[in-house]
């Protein structure tokens, strides 16, 4: 991944996302690494390959997936996470325009599967093993790092980001097992407000919180039928190039 070949540094990131999991577990920190470091801005502007950074960003989610959780350290977790959250902080410029962008929307799309993965897996072994628990107890503050950063690509100025990104928080807030501490405040934002009910009786009580629990669900019912990977297919032929 560091050959001045940006076309081969391109299709090995890709590799390393690919590899099946008796191949990648010997060496996975080395891999880690190698994704991690090709995600990030060169430091050398003529090495500097937009291209390069976004498939890196793709093939840490791939990776993470085809390990598994179970697998990974908590600090090999958090450092995938927080690599691909630095993908959403790509702000690279070209003659080509805002092509940080391409890495910007491969992070907007690549960090909830990543979230999702330890709650996923937690939920189906029951009980998580010591490792486990301490990746579990990181994702507060990692979702909460992800909303900061959506709150940012929500006010961008190209306008297939700030789609993705409200997509995106939309997903996060009906992830019920990701909580963080601004959930609440944007939840007032983007789900769909609340009816007012009347008060003051046990029957008025259950009907409001019947409404808020049907209006949540409406919210993240029409969020999943335009999930991110299908705005993130519509909008890839307008800037970005075909990919690796």
């Amino acid at each position: 991944l560091s050959d001045g070949n940006p076309g081969l540094r391109r299709g090995y990131a890709l590799a390393l996302g690919v590899l099946p999991a008796e191949q990648l577990r010997p060496q996975l920190q080395t891999a880690i690494d190698a994704l991690v470091t090709a995600s990030r801005v060169e430091a050398d502007a003529e090495l500097r390959d937009p291209e390069t950074r976004r498939n890196a960003v793709r093939a840490m989610g791939a990776l993470a997936a085809t390990v598994g959780i179970a697998a990974l350290t908590v600090d090999q977790y958090v450092q995938l996470v927080e690599a691909v959250l630095d993908g959403m902080g790509d702000y690279q410029t070209d003659n080509r325009g805002d092509v940080g962008s391409w890495v910007r929307e491969e992070a907007i799309g690549g960090v909830l599967p990543l979230l999702r993965l330890a709650v996923r897996s937690t939920e189906a072994r029951g009980e998580p093993h010591q490792e486990q628990a301490r990746i579990v107890a990181r994702l507060s503050d990692l979702s909460a790092r992800f909303a900061s950063c959506l709150c940012q690509q929500v006010n961008e100025k190209i306008d297939r980001m700030r789609e993705m990104a409200a997509a995106a928080m939309t997903e996060l807030l009906c992830e019920p097992a990701l909580p963080f501490g601004s959930r609440a405040e944007l939840e007032a934002i983007f789900v769909e407000p609340r009816p007012e009910q009347p008060s003051g009786t046990e029957q008025s009580s259950r009907t409001e919180q019947s409404s808020r629990t049907a209006a949540a669900s409406s919210s993240c019912a029409r969020t999943s039928a335009v999930p991110i990977s299908a705005l993130h297919q519509s909008a890839g032929g307008s800037s970005a190039p075909p990919r690796a």
